[in-house]
């Protein structure tokens, strides 16, 4: 059950580097990101969502790109991105975050 549960996570989000041909279960627009991220129990579910997201990236395309990335950077990375796209949604920034850790680390 937890493999098939990976599987389909990674499969999210290896199709959603294109999130607008799928809908991925959990994300939202990256207004929303940034209008709930004063809001406590909002903000950590956003961001538990968001790192199962990319650590099912990882996991489906077995390469470690979260290694030595702290969880706070991702943030940082994410809150900035969703600032200048406020129309996209937390898959398109989880997508090119993890295709940017991939160019970064030689993946």
């Amino acid at each position: 059950m937890k493999m098939a549960v990976c599987v389909l996570i990674t499969l999210w989000g290896i199709i959603s580097t294109n999130a607008n041909a799928i809908e991925v279960g959990g994300m939202v627009s990256c207004g929303t990101w940034i209008k709930e991220s004063s809001v406590g129990v909002l903000r950590t579910q956003n961001q538990l969502w968001l790192i199962g997201f990319l650590s099912g990236i990882a996991f489906g395309t077995n390469r470690d790109l979260l290694k030595g990335v702290d969880k706070e950077s991702i943030i940082v990375w994410v809150n900035n991105y969703c600032q200048s796209n406020p129309l996209d949604s937390t898959a398109d920034a989880g997508a090119k975050l993890s295709n940017e850790l991939k160019a970064k680390k030689g993946l």
